[in-house]
């Protein structure tokens, strides 16, 4: 296979990229290929308002498909390995992609391991701990900051490569305003 454009990762800046290319009008939609696995488009940045109690997290997920150029080629699967001296990739089915220009979109994974006991925190629904960065603890969140009565609510940036450098400051701020509307600001530090 042999794809003018290549871009491994279907999330958001993938088919934005895929669909500006497209617009351009510079190269056919046949002649880009989209390398993403998930069936299902996940739109990350509104995950800061489903914790915030803003969205419902179902308006944060649609068909993968909705989102790509209708002739662009999608490829469900995973890429193993990149050989950038043959412009090649190869999936983890075995398949090798050639490109004339390689996009890597992929994102960033969260890995809860690192920080002991937190995947346990996050899937055990009586502890009041949360997090953004993930589709499945957006509904969680809401529900712990809804819950709070007063007291020190501790939001966190971590350091180095992450999601978005702004959402922990976001889901703060829109926690505070929400707190100071219901009268309830000055229970919490």
């Amino acid at each position: 296979d042999r794809h003018k454009v290549l871009i491994i990762g279907g999330g958001t800046a993938g088919t934005t990229l895929a669909n500006q290319i497209c617009r351009k009008g510079k190269i056919a939609e046949d002649e880009i290929a989209i390398v993403e696995p998930s069936p299902v488009h996940y739109y990350q940045p509104a995950w800061t308002l489903v914790g915030a109690g803003l969205y419902k997290s179902e308006d944060c997920k649609r068909p993968t498909k909705d989102f790509l150029p209708p002739r662009s080629h999608w490829i469900q699967d995973e890429v193993s390995s990149f050989q950038p001296k043959e412009c090649c990739v190869t999936l983890s089915s075995g398949r090798k992609l050639h490109y004339e220009t390689l996009v890597v979109a992929s994102g960033v994974r969260c890995d809860w391991g690192k920080i002991p006991g937190l995947s346990e925190a996050l899937a055990d629904p009586s502890c009041p701990v949360g997090s953004i960065y993930d589709y499945r603890h957006a509904d969680k969140t809401r529900e712990v900051f809804a819950a709070l009565q007063g007291g020190a609510a501790v939001f966190t940036i971590p350091s180095g490569a992450i999601k978005c450098g702004g959402a922990p400051q976001k889901i703060m701020w829109e926690w505070e305003a929400r707190w100071d509307e219901e009268g309830r600001r000055g229970k919490f530090d």
